[in-house]
């Protein structure tokens, strides 16, 4: 019998990075048209990233923070940070 190998799944696009202290903070675009005007933010301070909040690309929804950073001092500036970065992301081929 031949092994079978799982497709290894899309990657999220990467619309960049902003850093503050030790901390950089990553914004991405999850794949498949499911997920089309949602974003990802996440954090890696050394310890490996993790999830930081989950953003749509309307501006006046709220985040939906992980418990971790639910009542972070940084989540305005975080949030300001990632629509920034929202913001000037090109728009996908074909629209």
């Amino acid at each position: 019998m031949g092994e079978h190998e799982e497709p290894e799944p899309p990657e999220a696009i990467y619309l960049g990075d902003v850093q503050r202290g030790p901390a950089v903070f990553t914004v991405l675009e999850p794949p498949g048209d499911a997920s089309a005007g949602r974003y990802l933010v996440e954090c890696d301070d050394g310890a490996g990233p993790g999830l930081v909040c989950r953003l749509t690309a309307d501006p006046g929804a709220p985040p939906d923070w992980s418990d971790t950073w639910r009542r972070d001092p940084w989540r305005d500036w975080i949030e300001a940070h990632a629509r920034d970065l929202i913001a000037d992301r090109e728009p996908p081929p074909g629209t």
